[in-house]
């Protein structure tokens, strides 16, 4: 289980704690982030990250009630951090030590004297890698289990060599990168060593006041170069009595300890983990951070500010305090100056720990030794950060060592970096460690699997990939592996999620559309060939049968589909608008049948349903269906026989009601003959068949759709506009327009955009437009009049036919037809009038 736990109705999914996880070792599941204890490394990010405070490392029933546990019978000592001076800003180190007592703890000790352990058996192991390869197998020094301690003899260790005293690193190497397992330096951590020692100290003295004699010292500051007691062996007899079980020996007592607790207090998260995989033979019974002793604080009314400052108990190790910086146990073991950067390298920080670690397990970085922390250092601890500057925080560590170098003691320091540490003996068996391999190993996606996840959520080409880091991953691509590897989901993307959400507000608009009270509105014109279309598309909307729409791009084909199902009598039902040119062959058939749950890579928990679905009771409209493969053609075709869909990767059969409309722009006869279109696909879409003409074909309607076009493009943009000059006109008359009723909008969006006065002229045409008037040109022909005479004849037979247009439409409403026009109504009666319109 993670030693970080998540308070699940805070969680927001704002994915900051991935983005913070140096190693992403947090699951997306049931809309809830989780670290994976065979990923995490334990080191806090995400706690700090959290904006909703959904995490938290504390053990259930608070930090008051661990304590009362704790402090309820025996003796408890607390073990602090070296970088508890800068825990809390504004009170001194001594004030800190008081309030740390006032808790009801017996002995408030430091963990730097253990440092000096540390740093000569780091000494001592390093110096046999002159004797040891640079690769290979190392040396048989590890117990069977992991938790058992080192037997008590000189150990080699392999280059390059990984510091081991940072939690966070350990289960890094451990989870992350096993192949370096052997590397890591076999030399426990300094807190481990500290409650070690004590443990065997309290077990080689019978009497409490020798006891007191020896090692407690209350507020004398001994020197850690004093000697402590000859000490057991924690892995044999001495371990049993702490486990509360028979040594083997004959008159054998209970542990001398048992009522004593050890609490370790610092910065670190991971120290928690530690402890609880390490179990007994860490020594220490539990772990606070400064945010829980914070809380203990304000719990028991504990003010630091009004405490006088108290000494702490037992040695003191002023230097040692160096280990709480970045680097700082290479410094203490003087390699910072005797080495090259080729031969040390100081890894500091959670993505330089993984970048050199990569480094490390490719082969191409082999420095003799590697000083890695994944906090740059306990003082940059992530719940140090927020307290207060890096420089706030160096300056009281070191102002604090400065005051215990110069307090009173026994002489006989030795040299940082040389000499005896703490003087006696430095048993292996107390300072012995032992790893293994113990992560979880994620499966590795194919290319062609990355890619399907890419375009799963539309990312097709490189120009799609944003790389936001919106979802926690840096790139598009480290998002798609953790959706393969079931650690993220595949709706994360924040891109995918916006296409979604417009793709949804498009669809409501659509279903605003079909509730209008008029279902035509939207088709201007009142040439012969609109008028036929049109009453077809009537009929149309009064059966249930499938619709085909045929035209040129940008004839107004959805326009029309929309117009049936606004009239039908389905209009109350969703319209469903699917285009089928825009979305991926393999991509299609999710889209229109939905999946099930697990059907391909990157499918959504739960699964999704399709278009058909959503169109239940309304309209489903397949625009460009001539551009959809052939394979999906047969199961497009099936749908249409039986009514029935099967979404992707399932085995039941959905029936659906839903209305098919279909358009496109291709000639689907040639297509059938040329084997790229299905016949019995054709014949079942074939039933009600519209042809759209051209805007070409249907010039005299262009003065109309000008006016209707105008008004509604004046209601969204501001502007003067209100007519066209007849120069302009006689040359939109006279362009062939490719692009038909869309091409024209578009010509008068930007015109309307251009124009300062009222009147559109040909300066505010496209220059390809103007260029292809030659001529008295189409108009000419299609009204029979000379160029002078004919512009005015056409504009005043485009104003009669639009007013009566607009008249029919709006239920003969004089005032919604001049609001439509955009005109006043003193002007719409003026023009009824000239035109004799009653």
């Amino acid at each position: 289980m993670s030693v970080i736990l998540v308070e699940e109705s805070r969680c927001r999914k704002c994915y900051a704690c991935i983005r913070s996880c140096p190693v992403k070792a947090i699951k997306v599941e049931d809309g809830v982030t989780r670290a994976v204890d065979g990923l995490c490394v334990a080191c806090g990010e995400c706690i700090e990250a959290c904006a909703q405070r959904a995490r938290r490392s504390q053990p259930d029933g608070g930090t008051a009630g661990l304590l009362d546990a704790l402090l309820a019978e025996g003796r408890a000592i607390a073990l602090l951090d070296p970088s508890f001076p800068a825990a809390f800003p504004g009170v001194s180190a001594g004030q800190v030590v008081a309030g740390v007592a006032a808790l009801g703890f017996s002995e408030v000790r430091d963990t730097s004297p253990a440092i000096r352990r540390v740093v000569e058996a780091y000494r001592a192991a390093l110096q046999t890698l002159s004797a040891c390869p640079s690769s290979g197998p190392g040396p048989s020094y590890y117990g069977p289990g992991r938790n058992e301690l080192a037997p008590a003899r000189p150990v080699a260790v392999k280059r390059p060599a990984i510091s081991s005293a940072c939690p966070a690193v350990v289960r890094l190497v451990e989870r992350h990168y096993p192949d370096l397992v052997d590397n890591l330096v076999p030399v426990a951590s300094p807190p481990i060593v500290a409650a070690r020692v004590i443990r065997e100290a309290l077990q080689a003295v019978d009497d409490d006041a020798l006891l007191g004699s020896r090692i407690s010292g209350r507020g004398k500051g001994r020197r850690a170069s004093e000697p402590p007691a000859a000490l057991p062996a924690p892995g044999g007899p001495a371990a049993a009595r702490r486990a509360g079980k028979p040594s083997g020996k004959p008159g054998a007592a209970a542990r001398s300890d048992a009522g004593v607790r050890i609490v370790y207090v610092g910065p670190c998260v991971a120290r928690k983990a530690e402890v609880s995989e390490l179990g007994a033979a860490s020594g220490i019974d539990a772990v606070l951070t400064f945010d829980e002793l914070a809380a203990a604080f304000e719990a028991r009314d504990i003010v630091l500010r009004d405490l006088g400052p108290r000494a702490l108990d037992g040695p003191i190790a002023p230097y040692e305090r160096h280990v709480a910086f970045a680097g700082g146990l290479s410094w203490l073991m003087g390699m910072s100056k005797g080495l090259s950067d080729e031969e040390l390298v100081i890894a500091a920080g959670g993505s330089r720990c993984v970048e050199v670690m990569g480094d490390l397990a490719r082969g191409v970085l082999s420095p003799l030794f590697v000083d890695a922390s994944m906090c740059r250092g306990c003082l940059d601890a992530p719940a140090l950060r927020r307290r207060s500057s890096v420089s706030v925080r160096k300056h009281a560590c070191q102002a604090f060592a400065l005051e215990e170098a110069a307090s009173p003691g026994e002489p006989g320091d030795a040299p940082v970096g040389g000499g005896a540490c703490g003087g006696g003996e430095v048993k292996a068996d107390v300072l012995g460690r032992t790893f293994k391999a113990c992560g979880v190993k994620l499966p590795i996606p194919s290319e062609s699997e990355i890619a399907e996840i890419l375009a799963f959520s539309g990312k097709i080409s490189p120009q799609d990939h944003l790389d936001c880091g919106m979802c926690g991953y840096p790139t598009c691509r480290a998002y798609a592996v953790a959706v393969y590897q079931n650690m993220a989901r595949s709706d994360m993307c924040v891109q995918h999620v916006v296409d979604r959400l417009r793709d949804k507000v498009e669809n409501m608009k659509a279903e605003l559309v079909s509730v209008r009270t008029s279902s035509f509105d939207d088709i201007y014109g009142a040439s012969h060939q609109i008028r036929v279309a049109k009453d077809l598309a009537e009929r149309a909307a009064r059966s249930g049968s499938t619709v085909l729409l045929l035209g040129e791009s940008g004839v107004g084909k959805e326009v029309f589909a929309r117009a049936i199902h606004s009239a039908s009598s389905r209009r109350g039902g969703p319209f469903v608008s699917v285009n089928c040119a825009a979305i991926p062959d393999n991509l299609m058939e999710a889209e229109l049948f939905g999946y099930v749950e697990g059907a391909f890579t990157g499918a959504v928990k739960g699964g999704k349903p399709g278009k058909f679905e959503l169109a239940a009771g309304g309209t489903i409209f397949l625009d460009e269906i001539g551009d959809m493969s052939v394979q999906l053609q047969a199961k497009l075709l099936r749908v249409l026989q039986t009514h029935k869909i099967e979404r992707v990767g399932g085995t039941r059969e959905i029936e659906v009601d839903v209305r098919v409309m279909a358009a496109t722009n291709k000639d689907l006869e040639a297509m059938v003959r040329d084997g790229a279109f299905r016949l019995g696909l054709y014949y079942r879409l074939n039933v009600v068949t519209i042809r759209i003409p051209p805007l070409r074909e249907r010039i005299e309607d262009i003065p109309l759709i000008i006016s209707m076009s105008l008004a509604k493009l004046s209601a969204r943009c501001p502007t003067k506009v209100t007519s066209v000059s007849p120069e302009a006109l006689r040359i939109l008359l006279d362009y062939s327009w490719p692009g038909n009723v869309r091409e024209l909008e578009n010509v008068l969006e930007r015109a309307l955009n251009l124009a300062d006065g009222e009147v559109i002229g040909v300066e505010h045409l496209p220059s390809h437009v103007v260029d292809s008037a030659k001529g008295p040109g189409r108009a000419v022909a299609v009204y029979g009049h000379g160029a002078g005479e004919a512009l005015n004849d056409v504009v005043a037979r485009a104003e009669r036919e639009t007013l009566i247009e607009v008249l029919k439409a709006t239920g003969n409403n004089r005032s919604r037809a001049a609001r439509q026009l955009g005109i006043s109504r003193s002007a719409l009666y003026e023009k009824l009038r000239k035109y004799g319109i009653v």
